[in-house]
């Protein structure tokens, strides 16, 4: 999976792609591919800790971002996307953590 087609996928149920928080999000869905798990209460420490430390910033600011951009995709993206990367319908906002892991899940199945 290419972070290319990552972005391509965040992009479509984006609702202002130029958020910070798609980036970290693209971010954090290749280094859950990478990794070959999701593991959700080590989110800070194995997933945005290294996001923080490769762009210079912080933790917690990766966490404000990526919650920004999952707002964002709800209150103004695609919401038909989001339900069919989701494999749901969706009822209320995803999580951060959710959002993620359905992100991941969709793009471990393309085809390049």
């Amino acid at each position: 999976m290419t972070s290319k087609s990552i972005e391509s996928v965040i992009l479509s149920i984006a609702g202002h792609p130029t958020s910070t928080g798609y980036l970290y999000l693209g971010c954090a869905v290749q280094a859950v591919i990478d990794q070959g798990q999701f593991l959700p209460r080590s989110l800070m420490k194995t997933i945005y800790q290294p996001i923080a430390a490769r762009f210079g910033t912080s933790t917690g600011n990766v966490a404000r971002n990526i919650a920004r951009a999952v707002d964002d995709c709800w209150d103004y993206g695609d919401r038909t996307k989001l339900n069919a990367i989701a494999k749901r319908n969706l009822t209320e906002k995803p999580t951060p953590g959710e959002l993620i892991l359905f992100l991941t899940h969709y793009c471990s199945n393309l085809k390049e």
